[in-house]
């Protein structure tokens, strides 16, 4: 049987991904590598053609007459790619899904991460007083790249999560009056004969001795009668199939203003069209659902889900509650250069997304609001991140995202570099102490950030403040890398190997230098122990 095959780089698989998938394990497909596509047990194989996102594969030698191969590498397109196996007049379409690279996240972390920055931007911003209504539509302004990818993916999710809820779905009991001519109400009740007098017209009984004495030798023309029936029409399917139709026409409509929008650069004009076709399919995917036995008999509800006691407990239900508030930030009108990023570039989104989760965090443990005046603005479009550094004050800490360090004696206040213009990524400082801390956050894991130590060396050793007599001092309390690696050393720090020692707290403590670990999924308490920990750097 013709089959085709997937081989990851890196000598994992091979993954049969038609006609019957197998699931490929998170991160075994990466983004930068060249990854084997093969065709087997086909006939004229050699006449077989591969196209992944419309684009024709490079077909690689093959001795076997009825097999073919090609190779692939995902590069930008990461995420889920669309493609298509042209073979005798056939066309076959199937689903390649990517990942970011094994050492550093898998898709499913990059998905939460993107989600997380988003949710910490609207977070922010009703903390910051701002009241404007999301996702109220496409508007004008084609959304960036990040958030298309994350779109989509959660499209695909959703997709899978109502079909399982449509495998088993809750039902529940309704009631309904059905009206029958007396000859045909052969099983009808004496009440219901009784409270069906009332509205029908009584007709006399040819034999009255046949009825009950209390009707008198009358029957009702009409007998109305209660049934019971069992219905899909509950509030949950009646949002859910609200939501489904708006994202539907959400995604169809950003397609549209994909396609329609002209530039002189072709290859740019190339991507959006890619893009557009991509949403289209997304699109296709979700407006497929509201087809299924699921909604049948549903009504309209409302466009957005609420916690209900069915939406919060049943596991199918639940999963689909989630996806929807995942969609929901997805539509969200955040703007920003960070998010017009191909998934290559994780490395730059997962530095602002550190920034956001530490303001946020630190906000809940001080107990106080942030002042986010100076991170956003609004437009016509939406809200728009501010480009370039960004310093957000939560009571007398702040949280400085690049902030740019001059050459201390061109400085105001003397605090600069001693060489160049350095720029850490998250700095942290107190106005009541005057503590300082340099974060660089390094989309690194295990022994790739022995290689990321040069920076945080850097900054601890090039960044002073100067006094009024011109003597020098060094500037940061503390220099640290901010890394997704995970790891629990104990014991001695001298006899933890590194990465490892990085992160043991005693080492963190005696040197004022090391490693935090900062992951998408993290719960809310780790968070909050991680934030309070570099607070009381700043201000002991």
């Amino acid at each position: 049987m013709e089959t085709l095959y997937l081989s990851p780089a890196g000598g994992n698989g091979p993954y049969r991904v038609w006609p019957t998938p197998e699931p490929i394990p998170p991160g075994a497909v990466q983004e930068g590598g060249e990854h084997l596509i093969e065709l087997r047990d086909a006939d004229a194989a050699d006449a077989a053609e591969l196209y992944v996102e419309g684009v024709a594969l490079r077909p690689l030698r093959c001795r076997d007459g009825r097999a073919a191969r090609w190779a692939w590498s995902p590069g930008f397109s990461a995420g889920v790619a669309e493609a298509e196996l042209r073979l005798r007049g056939r066309r076959i379409s199937f689903s390649l899904e990517t990942d970011p690279a094994l050492r550093k996240l898998t898709r499913s972390d990059y998905d939460t991460m993107v989600g997380e920055v988003i949710g910490d931007t609207l977070a922010l911003l009703a903390a910051g007083g701002h009241r404007r209504g999301f996702a109220a539509g496409t508007g004008g302004r084609v959304p960036p790249l990040v958030r298309l990818e994350y779109l989509r993916s959660r499209a695909h999710a959703v997709a899978e999560a109502v079909r399982a809820i449509d495998a088993r779905p809750r039902r529940t009991l309704v009631a309904e009056e059905t009206a029958e001519p007396y000859w045909k109400a052969r099983t009808a009740t004496g009440s219901e004969i009784v409270r069906s007098l009332a509205s029908s017209r009584a007709l006399r009984a040819a034999d009255p001795a046949m009825l009950p004495a209390p009707l008198q030798g009358h029957l009702p023309e009409w007998i109305r009668r209660s049934t019971k029936r069992s219905s899909l029409d509950i509030p949950e399917h009646r949002d859910l199939l609200t939501s489904l139709r708006r994202w539907t026409g959400w995604l169809g409509a950003t397609a549209d203003l994909l396609a329609a929008e002209k530039s002189g650069d072709e290859e740019a004009g190339e991507r959006r069209r890619g893009w557009a076709a991509r949403l289209r399919v997304s699109a296709r995917l979700l407006a497929e659902l509201p087809g299924l036995p699921l909604f049948e008999g549903v009504r309209e509800g409302t466009p957005r889900l609420g916690a209900t006691p069915l939406f919060r407990h049943d596991p199918a239900y639940r999963r689909v509650f989630v996806l929807a508030r995942e969609m929901e930030l997805g539509i969200a009108p955040v703007f920003g250069g960070f998010l017009d990023l191909p998934l290559v570039r994780t490395y730059d989104i997962y530095e602002l997304w550190v920034f956001l989760r530490l303001v946020r965090t630190v906000g809940e443990v001080l107990g106080t609001a942030p002042d986010v005046s100076a991170l956003f603005r609004g437009s016509r479009d939406g809200i728009e991140l501010a480009t370039g550094s960004a310093s957000v004050q939560i009571g007398s800490v702040a949280v400085a995202y690049q902030l740019p360090f001059r050459e201390y004696w061109d400085a105001a206040d003397g605090r600069g570099s001693m060489s160049r213009e350095m720029i850490p990524d998250v700095v942290l400082a107190s106005s009541r102490t005057g503590r300082v801390v340099a974060l660089d956050a390094k989309y690194r894991v295990g022994r790739d950030l022995n290689a990321a130590l040069d920076s945080a060396h850097m900054y601890r050793d090039a960044l002073v403040a100067t006094d009024a007599g011109g003597n020098r001092t060094p500037l940061l309390t503390g220099s640290y890398l901010v890394t997704p690696y995970a790891a629990s050393p104990a014991g001695n720090w001298k006899e933890t190997p590194m990465p490892d020692r990085l992160l043991h707290p005693d080492y963190r403590a005696r040197h004022g230098f090391g490693a935090w670990t900062m992951r998408p999924g993290m719960s809310g308490a780790d968070l909050r122990s991680t934030a309070g920990a570099l607070v009381r750097l700043v201000e002991p």
